[in-house]
């Protein structure tokens, strides 16, 4: 049985507007929070000193990055099929993360919507398998900050916190991941909660999409590929470490090198949050939060939170409607 993507699409579509009204008040209130004790002209005073070439060995790192994540994403979804072109995989991760950046969380359903052609499977399958991402994401980063906290008896005690917080992020996220994937009585339960409460054509479709969100789930916990899944996983959020690190030698503050690890876990459990357009608000507080411990100022902290997006949001804004064009081109020539 075949349920019709619009429903899902306009849903979905829905969902992410009330998010982006969302993130635009949390933005507001986080952006006007990280400037209570400095200004703008502060901030562009700060900027104005910047060594333009480690925004460029950012970008370069953030592309490794997004490589990273799609091979890793062609390894969820070996469970489920054979037919994982690498190409369209990476189209739908660009695409996706800029979505994410107009639009916070809308880049999944973006995600599956472009890739459900190429892959031969059903939009909810898809979800599932992003939403597997989650757990991977923040157990790999969970990994890293233990890490550091091991190797460096100095780490602030932000780090701490920040792995506590990101433990129990990771929990909540994990339940119902296993609720979806793995059959039992409280999924039972939910299914046969819907067909009661709804009408019988509506509830034979949703639990239909349970079910596949649970399959495209459970495949990507798939015993053989959870070594090259894993290692994947902390490579790609030891990239992101790289671009924080770039973004605060352009200004050559005198950190050591392992500051960008204080940082990373504090933006990752920030972004949990409902986040303005390219996270503004939100990643200034994560960034005046990470580096107080070292002394550095506030704006200066807002000054390398805004060179931190110069390199991980508006090139791929850039460069992904750089790609739509090209692929609607190609498109328009084939009709």
């Amino acid at each position: 049985m075949t349920t019709p993507t619009p429903p899902t699409s306009s849903r979905g579509l829905q969902g992410s507007f009330r998010n982006l009204a969302l993130g635009l008040a949390c933005g507001t209130f986080f952006l006007t929070l990280a400037f209570r004790r400095t200004s703008w002209r502060a901030v562009v005073s700060a900027i104005e000193p910047v060594d333009h070439r480690f925004i460029l060995y950012g970008i370069f790192i953030y592309s490794l990055y997004l490589l990273a994540r799609t091979w890793r994403w062609s390894f969820l979804l070996a469970e489920r099929t054979e037919q994982r072109p690498f190409l369209s995989l990476l189209r739908a991760v660009t695409w996706g993360t800029a979505a994410n950046a107009v639009i916070p969380h809308s880049g999944e359903l973006l995600r599956a919507l472009t890739t459900r052609s190429p892959l031969g499977l059903s939009v909810s399958s898809i979800l599932g398998s992003i939403a597997a991402e989650r757990f991977y994401d923040f157990a790999a980063v969970i990994a890293i900050t233990g890490w550091t906290l091991l190797l460096q008896t100095q780490a602030p005690q932000i780090l701490s916190d920040a792995l506590v917080a990101l433990a129990m992020m990771g929990l909540v996220i994990l339940v119902p991941l296993a609720i979806l994937a793995v059959p039992n009585p409280l999924r039972g339960s939910l299914i046969r909660l819907l067909a009661h409460l709804l009408p019988q054509r509506w509830s034979q479709k949703v639990s239909h999409q349970l079910k596949e969100i649970g399959t495209g789930i459970g495949a990507a916990f798939a015993h053989a590929h959870l070594l090259p899944i894993g290692l994947l996983s902390l490579v790609q959020w030891v990239l992101v470490a790289g671009c924080i690190t770039c973004s605060l030698a352009a200004f050559g503050l005198n950190l050591p090198i392992w500051a960008g690890l204080v940082i990373l876990p504090i933006t990752i459990a920030g972004l949990t949050l409902p986040s303005a357009p390219a996270y503004l608000g939100t990643m200034q507080v994560c960034f005046i939060a990470g580096l107080s411990p070292f002394g550095i100022s506030d704006d200066q902290a807002i000054a390398a939170s805004m060179i931190y997006l110069s390199i991980v949001t508006f090139p791929i804004l850039i460069g992904a409607g750089v790609w739509y064009l090209i692929h609607l081109a190609l498109y328009r020539q084939n009709l």
